[in-house]
């Protein structure tokens, strides 16, 4: 019997598929059992192959040389898998999927405090029941060409540069080491001059952001308050101090091929590319861009530590699993799923309130701009992180423009969920992902939120 996917292109990314037994199959961690066909390729037919694969029925059958049956060896009836049930909330993800309509990108929607991913979106998705009937070579080289990359699971292993989204983290390592604390100013003229480079490291924002501390500087998303930050900290207690925040690792969500991204550091350098670090190169990573790179998953992970106030969780998309044989139900193991962080409470307090700055200051926020939601208040961090590209000649193509980004947590007093948005070439952070998040807040907390507390 073949599955039928009843959101096939929605939850593409989170499902993946059944296929035909492969050589590779047999090399790999999936219990091949006898007489199975099909076995889970990708997402979480493939992590819980195991548990959702049943044993096939079968007759061990004695022929005489004429292929007549003499007698029954052996008989043994199906049995089937166990049921698993996932985090994700259908409506919301069908919602959420909707929104990225005629984009690129990815958006992960968790909860905070027990790593629950409530929406899982990699867009484009791709139709999963043309591979669970058996894909034609044909559908699939025309999947393999499509120029949206209708395969490629974005949130778990799209690696994109973190831009501006990394400043709150940036700002409460260097509030806890002492480098700043939270009145000191810089004076932003729209450009950062570095000894012996000659190009100045510009702002966003040309003619500059006058004197900002730490609070504006990450509501107005100046760059020249962290590339002199940067300058003060140097890379090795950049990459040392964000690592609790886990860039650079991964989340170890239940999906296989999860990429790690990239927390650059000296000695990266040095293996990777045969070079000595550069001063300029730390200014870059300071405003989340140069080497710096992190999945969707990892951002939203990093946030969930804000909101959370420092007790880690696991992204996870299991939830219970059903064995019908045995009757027996095994829930996810949430006591096992904290992991406390040091988080110093104050400095937190201080980039979250610039967080909400963001959204609600209308002098300088950069995503102030946006519709609220009417009785709730949530904060966020735009991001607009530039995608090098080294063929000059053909920029202005929207393959080249800038990815948007918007890490957030809501409400903003008492956190319930975390949202976290890429665009891929959106543009700008503000203008696209800021209102994209804002949406599905509203969703959530209209139309979700209400149903669980009834349950």
């Amino acid at each position: 019997s073949n599955r039928r996917y009843i959101f096939p292109k929605s939850t593409s990314h989170v499902l993946g598929y059944t296929g035909k037994l492969s050589e590779n199959d047999f090399n790999s961690t999936v219990e091949i059992k006898e007489g199975m066909t099909t076995v889970g390729k990708v997402g979480v037919e493939r992590f819980y192959q195991n548990l959702l694969s049943g044993t096939p029925g079968f007759e061990k059958l004695e022929t005489n040389a004429n292929n007549e049956i003499i007698r029954v060896l052996e008989k043994k009836s199906a049995t089937r898998g166990s049921d698993v049930y996932l985090t994700i909330d259908a409506k919301l993800q069908n919602y959420t999927y909707e929104l990225l309509q005629g984009q690129r990108g990815s958006i992960i929607v968790m909860d905070p405090h027990n790593g629950d991913i409530l929406s899982f979106v990699s867009h484009p998705g791709y139709d999963i029941n043309l591979f669970a009937r058996g894909i034609s070579s044909k559908d699939y080289n025309k999947l393999l060409k499509d120029k949206a990359k209708p395969l490629f699971n974005r949130a778990l292993v799209g690696q994109y540069p973190p831009g501006s989204t990394v400043k709150p983290f940036f700002g409460i390592v260097a509030l806890e080491d002492g480098i700043i604390d939270k009145s000191k100013v810089f004076a932003c003229t729209g450009a950062y001059k570095l000894e012996n480079y000659k190009r100045p490291f510009k702002c966003w924002k040309k003619d500059g952001h006058m004197n900002v501390n730490l609070s504006s500087a990450v509501a107005s998303s100046c760059d020249v308050f962290f590339y002199r930050l940067a300058e003060i900290s140097g890379i090795d207690m950049i990459h040392d101090k964000l690592q609790k925040f886990g860039f650079g690792q991964k989340t170890y969500v239940d999906l296989y091929g999860e990429k790690r991204g990239l927390l650059p550091s000296r000695e990266w350098k040095s293996q990777s590319r045969q070079s000595a670090w550069y001063p300029g190169e730390t200014l870059n990573v300071g405003i989340g861009q140069g080497y710096f790179l992190a999945t969707p998953l990892q951002l939203a992970n990093a946030t969930a530590l804000l909101a959370s106030g420092g007790s880690s969780v696991t992204p996870h998309l299991f939830l219970r699993s059903i064995d019908r044989i045995k009757n027996e139900v095994s829930n996810f193991s949430y006591s096992d799923n904290k992991n406390e962080i040091e988080i110093d409470t104050d400095s937190l307090h201080v980039v979250n309130e610039a967080m909400w700055r963001v959204v609600y200051d209308k002098s300088i926020g950069t995503a102030s701009h946006i519709k609220k939601i009417d009785s709730l208040e949530f904060a966020g961090k735009t991001g607009t992180a530039q995608v090098y590209n080294l063929d000059k000649g053909k920029t202005g193509t929207k393959s080249l423009q800038d990815h948007a980004l918007f890490i957030s947590f809501a409400p903003f007093e008492s956190p319930e969920i975390v949202v976290s948005v890429i665009v891929d070439n959106g543009g700008s952070g503000s203008a696209v992902a800021a209102p994209i998040a804002r949406n599905i807040i509203n969703y959530y907390f209209e139309n979700i939120k209400p149903k669980v507390a009834m349950q």
